[in-house]
Parts: structure tokens; sequence; C-alpha cells
């Protein structure tokens, strides 16, 4: 079944041409031929589109840093049987197609994703990637797999935004990833309602790829929800940057909010906390 399958590997970037640069050697090293790739821009200013106007990937544009919205420009430009994502700091491994095609030989199965090697700590960062109904992810869950599956599953399986995949007809019957969660999140989304239609998703172990993660405090297109960043002026930044982009908020929910956003709490329970739309939640929840 492998060698009938096609994928298309969807990367969204904006502003780090120097690290795209690296996934796309990356893939052009892979094993498996049968894949086509398709950039998604954001309105970058680094020199991004002149490195996207010499490759010979498909190109398409997305006029804001949003990141579920660009992958869905690139699932609408994308003609596989399956969808592969991955960032634009990320190098996959170069049998790393071959071993996510592989678990489609499956016709059960609709999603699949492997493992994240983190370069910066070292290790192996994102193993099985589980979620709570309230959104406190655990991404070294235990095995087996089995048993964040199936309707209502809590925590459920997902995978991280990196390193996933999903079959064309899955992702498209789910309707693709939610454009009203701006920046982070919609990986974990998406795949919370592929368990809850019933949907398998695999993990596969050798589908590895390296995170050499980008230590940025802003929102940007390609980042995966879990990653972490420490900088030594983080809370007074943070803190602004709640203020700021919630100034339409009245004071008391500003107050509930940032200290919400410091205990750890959810974007979608922040959001249920506040009664506001989840889209306006433009704060950041990190992995304990």
């Amino acid at each position: 079944m492998r060698g009938e399958t096609t994928i298309s590997v969807v990367v969204c970037t904006l502003n780090r041409c120097a690290r795209l640069q690296r996934t796309l050697e990356g893939l052009a090293r892979q094993t498996f031929r049968w894949f086509e790739v398709i950039l998604v821009n954001g309105p970058s200013s680094d020199g991004t589109a002149e490195l996207l106007s010499r490759d010979p990937a498909r190109v398409g544009t997305c006029a804001e840093a949003h990141l579920a919205r660009a992958r869905n420009i690139g699932v609408r430009m994308a003609a596989g049987d399956v969808f592969a994502f991955l960032d634009d700091d990320a190098v996959p491994e170069p049998d790393w197609l071959e071993q996510l095609a592989g678990a489609y030989d499956n016709p059960t199965v609709a999603a699949a994703g492997g493992p994240v090697f983190d370069v910066p700590l070292g290790r192996i960062d994102w193993a099985i990637c589980t979620c709570t109904r309230e959104g406190a992810v655990n991404t070294r869950s235990e095995p087996p797999t089995e048993r964040y599956l199936g309707r209502g599953a809590d925590p459920f399986l997902y995978l991280a935004g990196c390193n996933m995949s999903f079959r064309r007809s899955a992702l498209r019957r789910a309707g693709g990833f939610n454009p009203e969660l701006p920046h982070y999140y919609d990986d974990v989304e998406v795949c919370m309602r592929l368990v809850d239609a019933g949907a398998r998703i695999a993990w596969v172990e050798a589908a590895l790829v390296r995170h050499d993660r980008a230590a940025n405090l802003e929102p940007v297109v390609g980042e995966d929800p879990s990653e972490r960043v420490v900088d030594e002026d983080f809370a007074a930044r943070r803190r602004r940057e709640v203020r700021d982009s919630l100034a339409d908020l009245s004071a008391e929910q500003r107050q509930v909010l940032e200290m919400a956003y410091f205990e750890g709490m959810t974007q979608v329970r922040i959001a249920e906390k506040l009664g506001i739309p989840l889209g306006t939640v433009k704060t950041r929840t990190f992995a304990a």
C-alpha cells in the first residue's frame, strides 16, 4: 500500500528563512518518493519569499500570522492521499515519510504521527501526547495509546503539530483545522474531533522529527503549543502582551485572565471562565 500512497507535506512558515532551508534539505533526503511539498508563507519580511521562489515546491500565501488558517490553505492546495505537517524549524529523519506511509497500510487509520526530538534540550520531548478535556497537556504519556482513543476519551491522544499526518478523507470529514484558534492548540483540537468521531490515530515511534525550535516569544506560524521558552524578562513581557492584546476587556476580566495565565490555565478554560470567544484569547499556555 505504501508504494501507492501519495503524501502532501505542508510546511507553514513565517520569518524563519534560515531554519526553513534546513527543513527543505531534510525533505530532499526522504527515502519515500511519492510526495509533494507545499509551503504556506505568512507575512514574512526576512527573505523567505525569495527562498521560496527558488524552490520547486508549490507555494501558498497566508496574509496573517495565523497557523490554523495557514494549514487550511495548505490542505486546500494538497493533492496527496495523506497530508503530513512539519514545522519550519524541524528536520525529519530520512525515513520519516516512509514510516508514516506504512501506518496507512491499515485502512482504519485516520491519522498518524511520531516523536519529536527537542534539539536544544537534547532529548525526545514530545512522545505519546495526550490532553485532558480541560486542556492539560502531557507530552510523555504512558502507553498503550489505545487507552486514549474512543468517543469521549479523557485524556485523549493527539499528535504534535510538527510531526502529524492525516488521511485526506478523515481530515476533510473533520472540517480541517479550527480557524478560531489563531496560534496554538489547533493540532490538539482537530485530534479531539477525530477521537470523538471514533477515528483511529496511530503512534509511529520510528517516524522521528528533530525540532530545532526557535526561541521566539511572539506567536508565529509553525510553532508547537507545548514548546517552552525561557527569558529573563519573560513575566513582565507576557503581562504587557496580555494587557495590550485584550484591551477591550474589563479590568476585572483582564486581572482574572492574567492570573489564570500564570497558573497555567488553558486557553479553552480561560475563555469559558470569562465568557468570551476562544479566538479572543491570544495568550499562551506552557506545559508543565
